[in-house]
């Protein structure tokens, strides 16, 4: 999943400004993460830290009783690539791994 179909994912499930500003920033603050690891060595993939960030609490507003689960469960149903591209299920698990009592 590239950046503008995420970014138009958090549009649609998140209504509160407040929220979309904390996703922003936690993109922001994912794509540095990716750029530190890249240069210690890890694989460089800033677009999946990035999407991660970004759609991190999107289910959160809309359904905070079954989040991050009901997420995760939307991005493998409703998405042809998931984050990280195809065949990857990084996205879907990274938001599953930021509340693991919901794994």
């Amino acid at each position: 999943m590239n950046r503008e179909t995420a970014y138009a994912l958090m549009l649609e499930h998140t209504p509160s400004e407040s929220l979309r500003r904390h996703m922003l920033n936690v993109e922001a603050a994912m794509r540095w993460y990716a750029r530190h690891w890249a240069e210690q060595g890890e694989p460089e993939d800033e677009e999946l830290y990035a999407v991660a960030g970004l759609l991190h609490d999107f289910d959160y507003e809309l359904h905070p009783q079954e989040h991050p689960s009901w997420g995760a469960a939307y991005l493998r149903q409703h998405t042809d690539t998931p984050p990280g591209g195809a065949g990857r299920d990084h996205g879907a698990r990274g938001l599953h791994g930021h509340a693991p009592h919901h794994a």
